[in-house]
């Protein structure tokens, strides 16, 4: 039986407007992101593997020491690299914030020497921190769903649609 065009519509419009006012009041930082300790991102260090289109994805972050932590992530399909970031979490201003930049095969840089965009930590939750770039209207979302589960999901808006893509990892140590 089909159903008609227009409750579909009005339901595609009500989860649109809900995931842009989510991602829209989300924007300003909550206190507890802002003033944020690096030991409170200490749930996301570790070493992390899972699978991607056919390929075996790793991400690895060192546990908070100082005012920072560092990770890599790296793609392998049919025993190549094709693609590799290398990230930060630094204190700036106050508060956590997120850099990364990507790379090809060869250590060929993606994006221009000065051309990094921050993504300050804008909420905190027991086992989740969300960062988020204005200006690119992207996110990465980080949750441990579970004591040896990691997900990354990342969020990028374009026309008025949130678009996400969930990254699953699985402790390896």
């Amino acid at each position: 039986m089909r159903m008609p065009d227009r409750p579909l519509a009005s339901l595609s419009l009500i989860l649109s407007l809900f995931a842009m006012s989510v991602f829209s009041v989300s924007a300003q930082p909550s206190a507890n992101a802002k003033n944020a300790e690096l030991a409170e991102l200490a749930f996301i260090a570790g070493e992390w593997r899972g699978t991607l289109n056919g390929g075996v994805i790793e991400e690895r972050w060192s546990a908070p020491e100082g005012d920072n932590m560092m990770g890599m992530f790296r793609l392998v399909k049919d025993g190549e690299g094709v693609f590799y970031e290398f990230m930060t979490i630094e204190r700036a201003g106050g508060t956590p914030v997120l850099r990364l930049r990507h790379f090809s095969q060869g250590l060929v840089a993606w994006e221009e020497k000065d051309d990094l965009d921050p993504y300050p930590l804008v909420e905190l939750g027991e086992g989740r921190a969300v960062f988020e770039n204005k200006d690119t209207e992207t996110r990465l979302i980080y949750e441990r769903s579970a004591p040896d589960t990691l997900l990354i999901t990342l969020q990028k808006s374009k026309a008025g649609k949130t678009i996400p893509r969930v990254f699953s990892f699985t402790r390896m140590r």
